[in-house]
């Protein structure tokens, strides 16, 4: 827009708001707009809850005004698969987000939205599901033409959960199990997780067993001593296992181990009888690509079994801290992804980047952990994708509104091609031809 353009929109914008006409304009977008407005709903409505209620309530609504028939599972995960006329009886593509949030608030999440951001708590959580929403309105209204049934999954529980099951019930059933799928996130819209790495999360959880009068009786003299140089059982040993771990994994190069927090808990003017220490594995970055192959001395060892061993491993130096007499707890993992197959998902990667760049988005291919390993370590080729650009605060999201309209773009063009028949294996890459 230049100068002169915008001097004339802004006088008649003024002739209008003095003489009391005022001028709508229709938006640019309207159905990046209809994401736009799941996307502000969704986030108000609270999580976690129990296999996320009220947000799967909101969705079944939807999903059935659209006139398609949706199924929940006895975790609470929905299910809808939209029917296509053109090959009804082959594999579905699977279309997958996550249903719930930890980052929601009851002020903070209802979201404050101008012409060019949307701000709020939990607003990167949910885009997924409202991209989801978005497919299933434009296949089920006829916008957007699919050559294969496509199976779409909110999860109620976080992929994370090690007792979610949610993608072994897919793969177990026939009817079901796709031939390719693609995960709706976020952020960064152009990112790709091409080298997924496996995680775990562990905790390790520890109280004294004294009872509360013992230590009551304990707590008199040790105030009168030098206070803050008094030791604590809980915290110096939480502390102490910390250290154990990190020079456990120090020198490894493919295994990584990072402290993520150290909590104390007591009450007000009591040395602290509970304490948590959060820690986390993570197998190692992928060789570098430009890397000349070398002959291996020997057959190398799976990323996944090298995780599993490092997690016994971990397991045993953490819980040797529950061994002290005056101290009981528990290592419990918190969260599990595996490591995932780069080489099935090459091929689809690459076809998912020339996508990205007839659209004119910059793609970025990064290595993580990625809930889209658990199909490929069941041979299914399956990557994330993000949709939005934006960022993510402690207590605040902030999403920028022009951006959705390309991410709505991508997923009626991923959708269009990948239900198409197109072979990705052998799929060459733009860049490179």
């Amino acid at each position: 827009m230049n100068l002169l353009t915008y001097i004339q929109n802004l006088t008649v914008r003024g002739i209008h708001a003095f003489s009391g006409k005022f001028f709508h304009r229709q938006p640019a977008f309207p159905l990046a707009d209809r994401l736009l407005a799941d996307l502000l709903r969704l986030a108000e409505i609270p999580s976690p809850s129990p296999q996320e209620g009220e947000r799967a309530a909101f969705v079944l609504e939807r999903l059935r005004l659209l006139g398609t028939a949706p199924w929940v599972d006895e975790d609470g995960n929905v299910y809808v698969r939209l029917h296509s006329a053109a090959s009804a009886e082959a594999a579905p593509l699977l279309l997958f987000a996550d249903l719930g949030s930890r980052r929601w608030h009851p002020l903070e999440s209802l979201s404050r939205l101008d012409a060019f951001q949307a701000r709020g708590a939990g607003l990167a959580d949910v885009l997924g599901v409202a991209a989801l929403l978005y497919a299933a309105e434009a296949v089920s209204q006829g916008r957007l033409k699919s050559g294969r049934d496509i199976l779409l999954l909110f999860a109620a529980r976080s992929f994370e959960d090690p007792e979610s099951r949610v993608f072994a019930l897919i793969t177990e059933n026939r009817f079901n199990h796709p031939f390719a799928a693609v995960g709706f996130r976020g952020f960064t819209l152009g990112s790709m997780i091409t080298h997924a790495r496996g995680i775990y999360r562990m905790a390790l959880s520890l109280e004294t067993l004294r009872n509360e009068k013992e230590s009551e009786e304990e707590e008199a003299p040790k105030k009168k001593e030098s206070g803050p140089e008094n030791p604590n059982l809980v915290v110096d040993t939480l502390i102490a296992a910390a250290a154990r771990l990190s020079a456990s994994w120090a020198s490894n190069e493919k295994i990584r181990l990072y402290i993520r927090s150290i909590k104390a808990l007591s009450g007000y003017g009591r040395t602290p009888s509970e304490g948590v220490l959060e820690f986390e594995l993570e197998s190692g970055p992928p060789p570098e690509r430009s890397a000349p192959q070398k002959e291996p001395e020997s057959v190398p060892v799976p990323a996944g079994t090298l995780l599993e061993e490092a997690m016994a491993g971990a397991k045993a130096v953490a819980g040797a801290a529950i061994e002290h007499p005056e101290l009981k707890g528990a290592v419990t993992i918190t969260a599990f992804v595996p490591a995932g197959d780069p080489g099935l998902t090459a091929g689809l990667s690459r076809l998912i980047g020339n996508i990205m760049r007839d659209l004119r988005i910059k793609v970025r291919e990064e290595d993580g952990s990625d809930p889209s390993a658990f199909l490929s370590n069941r041979g299914i080729p399956a990557v994330s994708l993000g949709i939005a650009r934006g960022w993510e605060g402690l207590s605040m999201d902030t999403v920028e509104i022009a951006s959705i309209e390309k991410g709505r773009q991508l997923i009626d063009k991923v959708i269009e091609v990948l239900t198409s028949g197109v072979e990705f294996a052998e799929m060459p890459d733009k860049e490179q031809r």
